[in-house]
């Protein structure tokens, strides 16, 4: 049965936010990266790996980057827009990101490429271009009852509506795999995350190493 069910349950905060730049859990971290997808990717030698970027190039003070054709999940196109809003998020966030970035000063659209200006010259800059995209001014977007929605992204999963799952994202540029979707049960503490892993609610559970922890994994 584990292994041919199109689903995978994991944790979440329902207390916290789906915004990459504005979360506080560690559950919510992970689940994000479903959700939005970097111009880059770093493999275990932490190369960068193409992700929204489809060619990278560096050239004294400046890092351009060629865009894929690539959907968000409300349905509209990824833009260089989308892009340059993000690295301003990321740049001025108290996130990871934003501590890696403080070598590249600006960015800007030109086309369907961005243009990052640098500090000074580094032919590894590419490595830093990880941070997650998000579609312009959607983080500032609210329901009925003022309550912030999650950005969009160009994932390979998105909210449902009820936003307590993930569907896929049908827009999805690249290979959609076996997993069909993500259910998500509520862990709004540390107590609740170690009593669902102890009990093997969830298929997969990461924690930080530098917290001390061993990354965990159950289930499939």
């Amino acid at each position: 049965e584990g292994e041919t069910r199109d689903y995978l349950t994991l944790l979440y905060s329902a207390t916290d936010s789906f915004n990459p730049y504005t979360l506080k859990t560690d559950v919510n971290r992970q689940l994000v990266k479903l959700l939005y997808e970097p111009l880059v990717k770093l493999n275990n030698e932490f190369e960068p790996i193409n992700a929204l970027a489809q060619q990278v190039s560096v050239n004294g003070n400046t890092c351009t980057v060629e865009l894929k054709k690539a959907k968000m999940s409300d349905g509209s196109f990824l833009t260089a827009e989308d892009v340059v809003y993000s690295f301003n998020l990321a740049k001025a966030s108290s996130t990871s990101y934003g501590a890696q970035l403080y070598g590249i000063t600006s960015a800007k659209a030109q086309g369907d490429s961005v243009v990052f200006s640098l500090s000074n010259q580094d032919p590894y800059c590419a490595n830093v271009l990880n941070f997650p995209i998000i579609k312009k001014d959607s983080d500032t977007k609210t329901d009925s009852d003022s309550v912030k929605l999650p950005p969009v992204g160009c994932g390979r999963f998105k909210l449902n509506d009820t936003l307590d799952g993930l569907v896929l994202n049908d827009g999805y540029y690249g290979t959609i795999k076996n997993i069909k979707e993500i259910r998500l049960i509520n862990a709004p503490d540390i107590e609740s995350v170690e009593h669902y892993n102890e009990i093997g609610a969830a298929d997969i559970y990461f924690t930080e190493m530098s917290e001390g922890n061993i990354t965990r994994k159950r289930g499939s």
